[in-house]
């Protein structure tokens, strides 16, 4: 698969949460961490093994010994659910004896960072980024390099990251920072330590908005696997300024279909779905209500299965002038739907991945961690700054490609049947009796 990824179209969820003030009625209870009930939604959830989150778990614990306990159960089942989504068959080989832990020490160190980025201990924090410094240049060791010299190679290069560039030190430190981004990085302070000039990426003073478009659709998916994606189940987070936390479950299914569960930890607080003909929502203690469209707003780029840069959904392109996004160099396109609306698409010049949005409202959104999911490259973080300079962060736990769905999924329930928050309130009540 080609290492240039890119991202399916998600953005319109923190523009839902962040841009629709939700906070004024329905989602006005403070809300905190939890599960949200998928309802009628099914997905398949990886399950693992007590054997392998224990072994994850001890050579997590043996790199980091002074890991607190609760990151590094975090950080194991994500180094699984990774795993399981990029190579299933290293997974099982797991357990055999014959993994090859060398190979993916950077990535397990990298989910350790992002699950310590907020905690107090600097120091942990730029340790664990040390040793995924040197877990790289162990690495290397198949072709000449030294393992003996790796710790003290790793502790100067972390010096040299500080002096060259505080973003690129922060995106380490926080684990944001994907392997071979992080072997882009070093190759740019080997060479600054070289005297040399920094490695800057190749951009054709020429290349048109339809050459970039087609460059970036031939090199972010394998073959024809986005033609293969039918459906898809996203599960996530989003984090607003002020702290709140609520979760979420999103739906797709080709063409435009969409179904939205938001919620807290005691609750499911709100559905908005789109069935092919009707938009709609509901709220508990209240039947559903349709919507029209023209009543929609940004909410109705939730049915947006892919990426406008695709092509499929009939959107023209622009170039614009050329921007950085944190000192990389990016191509900016105007993306207009065939509605009228539009957005500036920043795309990496190196790796062709979009890292960056700008909306006619003003706000921006950045996106990182991307991940593979079925052959296709999607962000699995996604940071927006409205208008105002309030930040909303979403995070990705979970993306089940081509799911069981069926259209009635994204139908409102007719009349007389069971209602939704009922069922979902019934099934949290016993689940919370059985674990008492």
């Amino acid at each position: 698969m080609p290492r240039n990824p890119t991202l399916v179209a998600l953005r319109a969820v923190s523009c839902l949460i962040l841009g629709v003030d939700f906070g004024r009625g329905v989602l006005a209870a403070e809300s905190s961490p939890g599960v949200i009930s998928l309802g009628t939604i099914e997905t398949a959830a990886g399950a693992f093994s007590s054997a392998q989150l224990e072994l994850v778990g001890r050579r997590l614990m043996e790199s980091v010994p002074d890991c607190p306990a609760e990151v590094s159960a975090v950080a194991a089942r994500m180094f699984l659910e990774d795993l399981q989504r990029r190579d299933p068959d290293k997974l099982a080989q797991l357990l055999t004896g014959n993994f090859a832990w060398r190979s993916h020490q950077s990535t397990l160190l990298r989910l350790v960072g992002a699950q310590l980025n907020g905690l107090p201990s600097v120091a942990l924090r730029e340790e664990v980024a040390r040793r995924r410094l040197q877990a790289e240049l162990e690495l290397e060791t198949t072709a000449g390099g030294s393992a003996a010299t790796a710790v003290r190679d790793s502790a100067t290069l972390l010096a040299k990251i500080k002096e060259l560039s505080p973003v690129y030190l922060r995106r380490l430190v926080e684990g944001r920072t994907e392997d071979d981004e992080l072997r882009i990085l070093l190759k740019k302070v080997r060479q600054a330590e070289a005297g040399g000039k920094p490695v800057t990426a190749a951009k054709p003073r020429e290349m048109s908005a339809a050459e970039i478009v087609s460059t970036f659709s031939r090199q972010n998916q394998e073959g024809s696997s986005l033609q293969r994606l039918r459906a898809y189940v996203l599960e996530g987070k989003m984090t607003a300024a002020g702290g709140g936390e609520q979760r979420i479950t999103l739906c797709r299914l080709r063409p435009d279909r969409f179904r939205l569960v938001v919620g807290d930890e005691s609750a499911t607080r709100l559905i908005l779905a789109f069935d092919g003909q009707r938009y709609w929502r509901q709220a508990p203690g209240g039947p559903p209500m349709v919507l029209k469209r023209e009543s929609m707003g940004p909410q109705r780029h939730l049915g947006e299965f892919i990426d406008g840069l695709f092509g499929e959904v009939g959107a023209t392109f622009e170039r614009l002038d050329d921007g950085k996004v944190l000192y990389r160099p990016v191509f900016r396109l105007a993306v207009r739907r065939p509605d009228g609306s539009r957005y500036i698409a920043r795309i990496d010049q190196e790796n062709y991945r979009q890292v960056g949005r700008e909306n006619d409202d003003k706000s921006t959104a950045t996106y990182s961690d991307f991940r593979d999911v079925a052959g296709v490259m999607i962000a699995f973080r996604e940071e927006v700054t409205d208008a105002e300079g309030r930040k909303s962060v979403l995070t990705i736990g979970r993306i089940t490609p081509n799911p069981a769905v069926i259209q009635a999924l994204f139908a409102p329930p007719p009349p007389g049947t069971l209602d939704f928050f009922t069922l979902d309130g019934a099934m949290r009540a016993s689940a919370q009796v059985k674990l008492k």
